[in-house]
């Protein structure tokens, strides 16, 4: 599966959460997939089944994931362990994160979703990634996933001055299947909240930089360096290595 298919399927989600507060109260889970349908289409512009981003079958598959997800999620007692209507105060989907940080070169992202709780004044940074499963413990533990999250928390922070202790981040893990055979029953949404106080943000933001150093000069450009080729054991880096995959190796 692509990730390009899986942004369709998080974006058709986000979208329902746009009308957050009303989920309970309006049409209800049916109203919710129609506006995921609407959102499938819109982001592919009409062309179901276009190959260059899934298959009639898979788009199908997809959207019918959606709906079971979305009739999980719109019962209370599932709703209200992810989100408070009460106190959750709707602040941003998609909210774009565009922030220099050295010469030429800018991060930039999209934060899938910032709640505010009107109780006690901080923020949850949330990330929506759809899974076929859910995610294992070595997931959970990928750096590359957390420090992006910690990243957007540091910059978010400081374009709006928020302190770091008033914002926390966290994945909601959406499974799109579930074992049939489980011995205990398995949410179809779980929630991963990843180390993100301010010593690992530090910690994380001094590796991005060093990183950045290391790869643009003064001026922004890219560095010529050299980099070793580490094929490991029976060549079990080229596995994953996109470089070999695209033939640049």
């Amino acid at each position: 599966m692509s990730q390009q298919t899986h942004t369709h399927t998080n974006w058709g989600f986000l979208g329902c959460l746009e009308i957050l507060s009303d989920l309970i109260t309006l049409a209800g889970v049916q109203y919710l997939k129609e506006r995921m349908k609407d959102a499938y289409l819109k982001e592919t512009e009409g062309e179901i089944g276009n190959t260059t981003i899934c298959t009639k079958e898979e788009m199908v598959e997809f959207l019918e994931d959606g709906n079971v997800l979305l009739d999980w999620f719109q019962k209370p007692k599932n709703f209200n362990k992810f989100f408070s209507l009460k106190y959750d105060e709707l602040v941003a989907i998609e909210q774009p994160i565009n922030t220099k940080i050295s010469e030429n070169v800018n991060f930039m992202g999209f934060i899938d979703l910032i709640i505010r709780d009107t109780f006690n004044g901080r923020y949850r940074i949330i990330d929506f990634k759809t899974s076929t499963r859910g995610w294992s413990k070595y997931q959970k533990n990928d750096k590359v996933k957390t420090s992006q999250m910690l990243l957007y928390k540091k910059f978010y922070s400081e374009k709006y001055n928020i302190p770091l202790n008033k914002i926390k981040v966290e994945y909601q893990i959406m499974r799109r299947k579930l074992y049939e055979d489980a011995p205990f029953p398995i949410p179809r949404i779980s929630r991963h909240v990843p180390a993100n106080g301010k010593p690992t943000v530090n910690r994380v933001y001094g590796e991005f930089m060093n990183f950045v150093n290391e790869v643009f000069d003064d001026e922004g450009k890219f560095r010529d360096l050299p980099y070793p080729k580490v094929p490991g054991d029976r060549k079990k880096n080229c596995k994953f290595c996109e470089f070999g995959n695209r033939g640049i190796c």
